[in-house]
Parts: structure tokens; sequence; C-alpha cells
């Protein structure tokens, strides 16, 4: 079960989602892609960060 899945199954919960912000509306986010998608989606933006830290450092230890 992920973490959605068992918020989404604890009775009583809406009332401490943010306002305007209910079920129906994470609901559709959930549906817009599927669990191995959105891993994908979360791995290249790491592997983009790792990639401009990098980049980041290099520039730094070349302007010493």
């Amino acid at each position: 079960m992920t973490p959605y899945a068992r918020l989404r199954s604890m009775r009583g919960t809406e009332p401490f989602l943010e306002p305007g912000l209910g079920f129906d509306l994470l609901d559709a986010a959930t549906a817009a892609e599927t669990d191995l998608e959105a891993a994908h989606r979360v791995q290249a933006a790491r592997r983009e960060l790792v990639l401009r830290i990098g980049a980041g450092m290099a520039a730094a230890r070349a302007a010493r």
C-alpha cells in the first residue's frame, strides 16, 4: 500500500489536508501517472540534480 493509499483509507483525514485540497483533486493527480512513471520522473530529476551539483563543484574548483 502506498502512503497515499493508506492516508486515503483512513477515516476522518480530509479535514487535515490543505484548505481547498481534497481527495478529489489528489485522486486526479494520482491518476495522471502510474507509480512507475512517477518513479522514473523522480529518478530523472535526481540525475539532473547530481549533474548540476557536479558541474557547479567543477566550476568552483576551476575558479580557485
